[in-house]
């Protein structure tokens, strides 16, 4: 059972059966132990079936008695509660196997009756009889301990064993069955057999450091295992190692989990009997384990044991302990102290209460390694083993040298005695020709140079119209042909006439005479990567860099859209570089009758400067809000289509390029108005009403217009504004599909009293400069 997956509606459920059946909270407690449930789980039911009931008395206004009763049992588990998490933090050793829901330690009653088991008030006996004779009688051993066999009377069975208690009944039954007893020499023709039916109940009493202490009802063959599982085992301050079995007032025996856990002594879960105790003292002796150890954790020490018994406790050492010596932090009276347990004292070690044991790893050093690099057949790490040179590992270990490697020089890195590095060179021709050898030391490095590594990449460089630019690896004998074909050949628009190779100038003295860093060649190679004249023995050279250009008067495919009311509107390919709106719209079928002339317009795609990407690269990371798509990439050109089809390739029919889209809007009929009027709104479009019509059809201008600077934009993205002449001013006109827009006046700085002082002030200077002229004239 998992009590955190049941609902409400479930747990509700429970709780109406378990009154329709007349049973308790304590008889359900008891069911559930026998069925093995863990007291954790049971804990939870009993908290959860305690809120629905007080839950349903609120609800039917029960009496009062009835919601202390509740109250009562949530109160009894609410300590119950932290246990699971509060062991798992502790990680004391043994808690797991008492909270494990794969072990439950439920009683098994589908075994043969123990020979040592005492027959008691409860157990049913069942005789069963066959041979000459046949019978079979279940019998209930009654409270005066008999059991009653018709025709014999009582028989007196309880505290015998089964063993004994068979014996005793079949000596008496046989009496009525004469076939049992063996009369002269005459063979027993009848048979009989004493076996247990159903079993009794026994209560077992679990005190002291349990999580849930308390009077427990049990199988008569329940084991302690079995009494110690529900309640849940030892709490955090309880021991493992001395629990004890008290029968009949007497200590009977001492359970040590460790043994059953570690030894798998069976020994340890013997059958408990009615009225036996479980008593559960506090530890004497806890200590951590932590580090390279197998189980970390806290474990519990009896006396007389040693550190050698702690580390068999947690399951030995890791691979990578350090076995040699241990460190132990001590708790003292006052302070802390720190021990070094040596290997040799394992056996001396007195374990104290608090102490904390830790492991240490092994040193990331290698006790006999030295490494060896470059240009041999074998790199890696090898053995430094006695009397191994470096010609040894160079000729035996790294199996001699490759083709490529450097003669003259060779290093090794070597640890000095202040753990420094320092470098030793030799001359790798005179070490394996014997002329010279060096004997090494542990954490040597050996490097054997190749010769390309001394002179650096070499590399050449292709770049333009080829399919994969970029750098590749030089290979003596290269030709032209064989680095386009590593490229992956030349793009469509490719040209292969005057194909560019710039060779590098290597000469230092040429450099400085002649100011020359580089010699260009020119070559045609054709399309079977074959260069045409004298190229053809031309070699490439570590660093060329050789460019392809596009071919003369080549242009990629350019596409635009029309959209909206032509014939057939959709993407055209451009015929030509001087196609223009006229040329495009003919090729569209023509305008269709619904077709709004004055609201055409040409959508047409920024081309971004390399200053304007890194300014919207830079805003978009300094606002981390802002994307690619919040920026407008494209424009609306006004165009006058009309003027554009009385005359073609005029100058107002713009050439179209790459990407543009003509949009031509179906008739409008409606007028927008927005900006500060009262009623922001969408107008019938009225021919021939003027700008103010429209102004008051949104309610006309709120407190914060700026009357004279409202302007119309037109349907093709143009715009007009009211003008001023003297003491005239002229408004827009007004066509479908604009949009009127008023604009916000300015709000002004300063407050009243600062205004009331400019005026005073002006009016002051005015004043002055009153009576400087007056008094000129």
């Amino acid at each position: 059972m998992k009590v955190d997956r049941l609902t409400d509606a479930q747990i509700q459920k429970i709780s109406e059966e378990m009154k329709s059946r007349g049973v308790g909270i304590t008889e359900l407690e008891s069911m559930a132990r026998l069925r093995g449930v863990p007291a954790v789980e049971i804990a939870k039911l009993k908290s959860r079936l305690a809120t629905v009931s007080t839950s349903s008395s609120a609800k039917r206004g029960v009496q009062q008695e009835q919601a202390e009763d509740s109250l009562a049992v949530t109160s009894d588990i609410s300590v119950k509660k932290p246990v699971e998490e509060e062991r798992l933090n502790k990680r004391i050793f043994g808690t797991t196997i008492f909270n494990n829901e794969n072990l439950s330690f439920e009683p098994s009653l589908n075994i043969p009756t123990p020979k040592g088991y005492q027959v008691g008030v409860g157990d049913e006996l069942v005789i069963d009889i066959w041979g000459a004779s046949q019978a079979m009688m279940r019998l209930p051993v009654e409270s005066s301990g008999n059991i009653n066999v018709e025709g014999v009377g009582p028989i007196y069975v309880n505290g015998l064993t089964i063993e004994e208690a068979n014996s005793k009944v079949i000596g008496r039954i046989s009496s009525i069955y004469e076939g049992l007893r063996k009369n002269g020499g005459r063979i027993p023709d009848t048979f009989a057999q004493i076996s247990l039916g159903n079993l009794r109940s026994i209560k077992v009493t679990i005190a002291g450091e349990a999580y849930v202490p308390g009077t427990y009802t049990l199988p008569s063959l329940a084991t302690v295992f079995n009494a110690l599982y529900l309640a849940g085992g030892p709490n955090e301050k309880g021991s493992f190692r001395k629990i004890k079995v008290i029968r009949n007032g007497k200590p009977y025996k001492t359970v040590d989990v460790y043994d059953f856990l570690l030894n798998g002594n069976g020994k340890q879960n013997f059958v408990l009997r009615d009225q036996d105790i479980i008593l559960i003292p506090a530890y004497e002796t806890r200590l951590a384990f932590e580090g390279e150890i197998k189980t970390p954790g806290l474990f519990e020490a009896k006396s007389g044991e040693n550190m050698n018994d702690l580390v068999r406790y947690a399951g030995g050492f890791t691979a990578e302990a350090y076995k040699h010596r241990l460190e132990i932090v001590r708790k003292g009276d006052r302070e802390l102290s720190i021990l070094d347990l040596a290997q040799d004292d394992f056996g001396k070690y007195k374990p104290q209460n608090g102490d904390s044991i830790t492991v240490l790893k092994i040193l990331e050093r290698y006790a006999n390694k030295v490494s060896l690099e470059g240009a041999v057949y074998r790199t890696g790490n090898f053995s430094l083993t006695e009397g191994l040179t470096l010609s040894k590992l160079i000729l035996d270990k790294g199996e001699g040298l490759k083709e490529d490697a450097f003669l003259n020089r060779g290093i090794i890195y070597r640890k000095a005695e202040d753990l420094s590095l320092e470098a030793v060179s030799f001359d790798v021709r005179d070490v394996i020709t014997g002329k010279k050898d060096l004997a090494l030391r542990r954490d040597d490095k050996v490097i054997v140079y190749s010769i390309f590594d001394l002179e650096g990449e070499r590399n050449v460089n292709v770049s333009g119209e080829i399919r994969f630019e970029g750098e590749y690896a030089f290979a003596e004998g290269m030709t032209l042909g064989d680095l386009v074909g590593m490229a992956g050949g030349f793009k469509f628009g490719a040209t292969g006439m005057r194909v560019e190779v710039a060779r590098r100038n290597l000469e230092e003295e040429d450099q400085i005479k002649t100011g020359e860093i580089a010699d260009i060649f020119y070559f045609d190679v054709d399309k079977d990567l074959r260069v045409k004249g004298e190229g053809n023995s031309f070699k490439l050279a570590p660093f060329d860099q050789v460019f392809v250009r596009k071919a003369p008067n080549y242009r990629e495919a350019e596409n635009v859209v029309v959209s909206g009311e032509v014939q057939f509107p959709g993407k055209y390919g451009l015929k030509e570089e001087t196609e223009r709106v006229s040329d495009i719209i003919a090729r569209a079928g023509g305008l269709t009758n619904f077709a709004y002339v004055k609201g055409a317009a040409l959508k047409r795609k920024i081309e971004l400067s390399e200053i304007e990407i890194r300014r919207r690269e830079q805003i978009m990371e300094n606002d981390s809000s802002m994307v690619e798509d919040d920026f407008k990439d494209f424009e609306f050109i006004s165009i006058n289509l009309k003027k554009i089809l009385e005359k073609p390739q005029s100058n107002i029919d713009l050439i179209l390029q790459d990407g543009d889209e003509l949009i031509l809007p179906h008739q409008l009929q409606t007028v927008s108005v927005t900006g500060e009027v009262l009623n922001p709104v969408g107008v019938t479009y009225v021919p021939g009403k003027s700008l103010k019509y429209y102004i008051n059809a949104g309610g006309g201008y709120s407190i914060r217009a700026k009357k004279g600077k409202t302007f119309v934009v037109y349907a093709d993205g143009s715009a007009s504004r009211s003008k001023k002449f003297l003491f005239f001013r002229s408004w827009p006109k007004v066509e479908p599909g604009a949009k009127v827009i008023v604009p916000e006046r300015p709000e002004r700085k300063g407050n009243a009293q600062q205004w009331i002082g400019i005026g005073t002030a002006a009016a002051s200077l005015g004043l002055i400069i009153s009576n400087i002229i007056t008094s000129t004239k």
